[in-house]
């Protein structure tokens, strides 16, 4: 295990101009139904209002429950019904998942969409983990940032050469 990462918190200060851009929604799932689905909040109150109807003597027992911080994901969350972004943490499983699948499937452009998702990668790592997946994250943090300046989302100053890795 490693301790803190100042290069991933000095990654995570150059990505976040640019990741703010991009509002987040509460994550929400459907108490009485499938609750590993996940939704935004309008999109929940529809399928609430759905499933009652479809089953009136359970509908007692049918709400829309979360829409508060904390939560925690496998994955990047996005709504089953409209795919926006929600809220959540990356559980460690999710951390390594959605750096796996950056390093499978590099970006070609970027957008304050895929940097909420960078950031999320690197909050994972920057209060440690294994030191190779640091360093992974780490590297996957510095190549999108060079992307998203050579793209002009953020100035060509936040590409420079990230400090030397270091932990404190």
């Amino acid at each position: 295990m490693t301790g803190y990462n100042q290069e991933i918190v000095d990654l995570l200060q150059r990505l976040r101009p640019l990741s703010a851009q991009h509002a987040l929604k509460d994550l929400h799932w459907v108490h009485g139904a499938d609750e590993a689905l996940d939704y935004c909040a309008d999109c929940g109150e529809k399928e609430v209002e759905r499933l009652k109807a479809e089953k009136p003597d359970e509908a007692e027992d049918i709400f829309l429950d979360g829409g508060w911080g904390g939560q925690s994901s496998d994955s990047c969350p996005v709504c089953e019904k409209c795919g926006c972004q929600l809220d959540a943490s990356l559980t460690d499983y999710g951390a390594r998942a959605e750096l796996a699948h950056f390093e499978e499937n590099p970006p070609e452009t970027a957008s304050a969409e895929l940097a909420v998702e960078i950031e999320r990668v690197l909050e994972s790592f920057q209060w440690g983990g294994e030191a190779e997946d640091v360093a992974r994250a780490a590297a996957l943090g510095r190549a999108f940032v060079a992307l998203a300046a050579k793209d002009g989302l953020l100035p060509a100053e936040a590409a420079e050469a990230a400090p030397a890795p270091g932990v404190r």
